[in-house]
């Protein structure tokens, strides 16, 4: 091999190393945004805020296997009635990572099996007649007389739309008892 043969070699190495090299700390230096997108039912809003908070302190690079890319790691919570959250997904066509309703039984029927194969139950919740010490009646309410005082003239109560939230349809269950 001639000298110019092995100088346009060397070089033609140190040109490939180079941009190997280049990308390589590109790779690593480089920060890709990733978005953990969340249909989460609204009476969970607070509590997944706070898993929020502590998920993007805690997890805030990731970098998938194989790849030198880390990626910055938002959540973004999408709160709605649960079978709102669903509907995003079965009726608009829209993608979740993490889908959290109120009522897991909705997650059954309206999206396995052709929406996903699997869910879990991760916590309960009971339903509740709040009032303040200004609501009237608030000194004679219990829990033997609360439907009788919500049926007396003037009393005014109101509960989540039945079609869009458990929680409306449960209340309807609730007052039927």
């Amino acid at each position: 091999m001639t000298w110019r043969e092995c100088r346009r070699v060397l070089l033609a190495i140190g040109v490939i190393s180079t941009i190997i090299l280049g990308g390589f700390l590109l790779d690593l230096t480089s920060k890709s945004r990733v978005v953990l997108r969340v249909f989460n039912a609204g009476s969970l809003t607070l509590p997944l805020e706070r898993v929020k908070a502590r998920f993007e302190r805690d997890f805030s690079i990731y970098r998938p296997p194989g790849s030198l890319i880390p990626h910055r790691v938002e959540v973004s919570l999408e709160p709605a009635g649960s079978v709102a959250c669903i509907r995003k997904i079965i009726d608009v066509g829209r993608r979740a990572d993490v889908l959290a309703v109120a009522d897991y039984s909705l997650i059954k029927s309206m999206m396995v099996p052709n929406y996903t194969t699997w869910y879990l139950m991760f916590a309960r919740n009971r339903m509740v007649i709040a009032y303040t010490n200004n609501s009237k009646y608030a000194d004679e309410i219990n829990g033997d007389n609360w439907y009788q005082i919500l049926n007396r003239t003037g009393v005014r109560w109101g509960f989540s739309n039945p079609n869009l939230d458990p929680c409306g349809y449960r209340a309807l269950m609730v007052i039927q008892l």
